[in-house]
């Protein structure tokens, strides 16, 4: 019978990861969690891909898997050129009820916005993308996803964001959610 032992550590792969990237990572991620009866109601992760955020992500990306020069500068303007058109957010839900934590049904028990708080324009979600949240690369990328528990979409607002504060608002029966950002 063969035995497997491990007894070396592999780099970072074993370790929490500690790179550039998920300090900036931290910079842009907001979090609400909500407890009843010591019960976990629902629990979100929200980053706003910001374009420090997405520089800081293309160095990351570019780092573990070797890219070339010219495929950095080609991932670097996609991510930019996207954020010329949108604001996204990776938006993580864990809530009891599967339900409840579906934020892409026609009957979702949830609203999305994003609101420029400056001048309280706001916008609707053109895009809300259901994602896997057994995905490695993207439990790297973003570690608050808990396989088996997170449910993970892709949010895409039309571009609104040129003010220094702005608020996501997740609004409905369940729960009454904002995650503001303030820009330096």
């Amino acid at each position: 019978m063969p035995f497997f032992s491990a007894c070396q550590k592999v780099g970072y792969f074993l370790d929490v990861p500690n790179s550039n990237y998920h300090r900036v990572l931290d910079q842009y991620t907001k979090d609400a969690t909500y407890y009843a009866l010591a019960e976990t109601k629902y629990m979100a992760h929200v980053t706003f891909k910001s374009e420090p955020w997405r520089k800081a992500y293309v160095q990351e990306y570019s780092d573990r898997f070797d890219l070339s020069d010219p495929e950095k500068s080609e991932l670097l303007a996609k991510e930019l050129g996207t954020a010329q058109q949108y604001d996204v957010f990776v938006f993580s839900l864990y809530t009891g009820d599967s339900k409840a934590a579906d934020l892409s049904s026609a009957s979702t028990a949830w609203k999305l916005w994003l609101e420029n708080g400056e001048t309280g324009a706001r916008v609707e979600a053109e895009s809300i993308t259901k994602l896997s949240d057994r995905d490695p690369q993207l439990n790297y990328f973003f570690p608050y996803i808990t396989p088996g528990w997170s449910n993970v979409y892709l949010l895409k607002f039309p571009r609104l964001v040129d003010a220094s504060k702005f608020e996501l608002r997740a609004t409905g029966v369940v729960a009454n959610l904002s995650f503001v950002w303030e820009m330096k």
